[in-house]
């Protein structure tokens, strides 16, 4: 990995850098370039295909993800099991954050509309991230509040 690039497997480069994808979020760049980087390669990079489910509503929170491109629906589901959409968020864009920040089960479900590269934090990078600035902990708790009012 080169200093503020991350090469994702047979796709073009992912830039990291201030200003770039973590900073193109609103909520990371309040972060030193050093600490992002630092994160970049804490972070599991994947690529997944049109309808991959990514996280399923009431599973246990362990991850953060940052959408670098591409587009995903977030969905909520019934008690009988039908789903219904919610939001759609294209790239760059940030999900994960509210069971990880609340320590609840995941509060909706999210699916790969198109394919997407993502970027996954576990708890323990997150929690690092959340802690690094006081601002990105307030920024991505009012990221969290904005979501679950949509849910309401």
């Amino acid at each position: 990995m080169r200093s503020g690039v991350i090469v994702l497997e047979g796709s073009p480069e992912v830039r990291l850098g201030p200003g770039e994808h973590f900073g193109a979020l609103g909520i990371l760049p309040k972060l030193r370039p050093e600490r992002i980087e630092r994160l970049g390669s804490r972070a599991e990079r994947l690529t997944l295909p049109a309808g991959r489910v990514i996280l399923s509503q009431g599973e246990e929170a362990d991850r953060f993800y940052v959408l670098i491109d591409g587009v995903v629906e977030v969905l909520g589901q019934l008690a009988d099991g039908s789903e219904f959409s919610l939001a759609e968020l294209i790239g760059p864009d940030c999900f994960g954050e509210i069971g990880l920040l609340e320590r609840r089960p995941r509060s909706a479900t999210v699916r790969a509309r198109t394919e997407v590269r993502l970027l996954a934090l576990d708890e323990a990078a997150f929690d690092a991230l959340v802690a690094d600035t006081s601002g990105t902990g307030v920024d991505l708790a009012r990221v969290a509040s904005e979501r679950l009012a949509g849910l309401g």
